[in-house]
This record gives structure tokens, sequence and C-alpha cells, in this order.
């Protein structure tokens, strides 16, 4: 299920799926917002700081609102599957096989 920055806290996993690939993330700060103005609207842009918990790469977070398919895309679950063997399996980036 898709999930948005006000649900995550400190400590949560959630996942960026993006083209084919899973990043499982932990949440290191939790997401706070600033205000954007533009011409034809008032936007909440959200920060954040997460960790790949396969590769312990620090990942800084930004996602705006209203225009969230510019940005990652982000769940409560992994989105893309794999096979191997015959088997369904989640990949994810850092992950060693």
């Amino acid at each position: 299920m898709r999930t948005t920055p006000d649900d995550l806290n400190v400590g949560d996993i959630f996942y960026e799926c993006q083209s084919g690939y899973n990043i499982k993330c932990k949440v290191l700060t939790r997401p706070e917002w600033v205000l954007q103005e533009s011409a034809e609207k008032t936007r909440k842009h959200w920060t954040w700081f997460a960790e790949n918990v396969f590769s312990g790469e620090k990942i800084t977070y930004g996602l705006t609102e209203g225009l969230e398919h510019y940005g990652p895309r982000i769940y409560s679950e992994p989105q893309y599957v794999h096979f191997k063997d015959g088997a369904c399996v989640f990949k994810f980036i850092g992950e060693v096989e």
C-alpha cells in the first residue's frame, strides 16, 4: 500500500519501489515539512533521513504534496517480485545474495 511521510515515525520500515527495484529503508528522522509557495499553489514539502537496511547507505528524502509522481514512491510493503529457482522472491537494492 502506498504510504505518505505523515505516516512515518523514527524506526519505521518503509519501501521505496520504482522501475522494478525495491529499497528497504528504516526512518532515521521524523519527516518534517515546510510550505513551498509557487504561482499556482502553496504545498507541503517533506524531508527526512532514512537508511537502506541492507547496505547501511543513508538516504535523504524529499517529497512535495500534490507532486508525489515526481518524487520517490514509498510503500508499506515491497512492490516488485522476482523469480528465483521457480519461486517468487523480493529482491532489495543492497541485499547480498
